[in-house]
């Protein structure tokens, strides 16, 4: 075996890794997807703040109760984009002041153009303290439970992981017919 074969196989040997960890996370969505079907109500106790570089968001941490037992459960978002107010229609912001808005693709987008957002004053305008909300869940497994509706990144990583794995394959075999 030459080394520019063994090292094609390794670097195709990497990508079937990778490809079979995307399994995983198509499996995961998957799993909540056919997992979380039951429903409630819960009630808005706090909000949960996350994001990077200028980007962050907001979200309801809501209180619910399945068989007398208390659990938490947080609005999930696929990701958060910055965006320019005067690029978006006003009427799709949810915030006072078009502060922000939750894309029917579950994106958190924030207005950045040249504010200040108080993220805890966004978050208590728009679902204040108290506020009931959709709540759906594991019925076997209450803790997985997600605000409004299931919302997973994990199609996104699976989708990474599975082209990463094909470009790494495609690379081994092109590295180990060119280097023979």
């Amino acid at each position: 075996m030459t080394p520019g074969l063994i090292g094609g196989i390794a670097v195709a040997g990497a990508g079937v890794v990778f490809i079979i960890i995307s399994i995983f996370f198509f499996r995961r969505n998957s799993y909540f997807k056919k997992h979380c079907t039951a429903t409630t109500t819960g009630k808005v106790i706090k909000y949960k703040y996350s994001g990077k570089s200028g980007a962050h968001s907001v979200a309801p941490l809501v209180e619910f109760y399945v068989d007398g037992k208390k659990y938490k459960a947080y609005r999930h978002y696929k990701g958060v984009v910055s965006v320019h107010a005067p690029k978006i229609d006003p009427g799709s912001f949810i915030g006072k002041g078009d502060s922000f808005f939750i894309s029917k693709n579950d994106m958190f987008h924030i207005n950045t153009s040249g504010s200040i957002h108080n993220y805890r004053k966004m978050g208590e305008e728009t679902w204040p303290i108290g506020t009931e909300l959709p709540v759906v869940y594991n019925p076997e497994k209450p803790k997985q439970a997600f605000v409004e509706k299931v919302v997973t990144i994990n199609n996104i990583a699976g989708i990474c992981f599975l082209c990463c794995g094909a470009g790494f394959i495609l690379m081994g075999v092109i590295s180990a017919i060119l280097l023979k």
